[in-house]
């Protein structure tokens, strides 16, 4: 759960929000409605932590982790597009690479015994680490996430940057969702989403 007490903004002279009062609990998906300018965006970056109120308090439960979409200013590139939405999973990548080099180090007969020792212990914890956040499922996770945002499989190893910038705002949300975190926060995300993947992300 994330409260809001006493939560005051100013632009100038101008009082976006005033004395705001709230709470998201733990699975409530809340869509917030008001005309431009109203302090939508303004109040999501404060949740997310990237503003500050001008007064009140902003109170995150410990272990929060949040996700924040933008409504524009998202580029990808020097990746293909999976690399780019597998990038969510950078601990796991990491992991990966370092059991495959401790695997190749326990394979050398010249490797001492106090630094094999030590290898097995730092192997076991990365596997197991691994196994955990089922690391073997990151192919799959990101196919069903770029499919179900609209990209084909045509698009998987396509360069980040051929996308528009429509679509590059479908990469940032696909990043975000197999990223999981217990807050997201899109600030209008349905402007860059077709029918379907709407459908597909409110079902999510």
């Amino acid at each position: 759960m994330i409260q809001l007490s006493g939560l005051t903004k100013r632009f100038g002279d101008r009082v976006l929000l005033d004395d705001v009062t709230w709470q998201v609990t733990d699975g409530d998906r809340v869509g917030l409605a008001g005309p431009n300018g109203a302090g939508k965006t303004t109040l999501l970056k404060m949740l997310a932590g990237l503003d500050e109120p001008d007064s009140g308090n902003i109170i995150r439960p410990t272990g929060l982790t949040v996700g924040y979409l933008p409504q524009d200013g998202l580029e990808h590139s020097g990746r293909s597009l999976s690399d780019e939405a597998s990038l969510a999973f950078r601990p796991l990548l990491e992991a990966r690479a370092e059991i495959e080099r401790i695997e190749h180090a326990l394979a050398d007969p010249a490797l001492a015994d106090g630094e094999h020792e030590t290898l097995l212990v730092r192997y076991h914890d990365l596997t197991e680490f691994f196994r955990r956040e089922e690391g073997h499922s990151i192919d799959l996770r990101v196919t069903q996430v770029l499919e179900g945002l609209g990209f084909t499989k045509a698009d998987f190893d396509k360069r980040a940057e051929t996308f528009s910038g429509g679509w590059q705002m479908r990469i940032a949300l696909a990043k975000l969702l197999l990223g999981r975190p217990t807050l997201l926060l899109l600030d209008e995300p349905t402007n860059h989403l077709d029918l379907d993947a709407v459908m597909w992300l409110e079902i999510g």
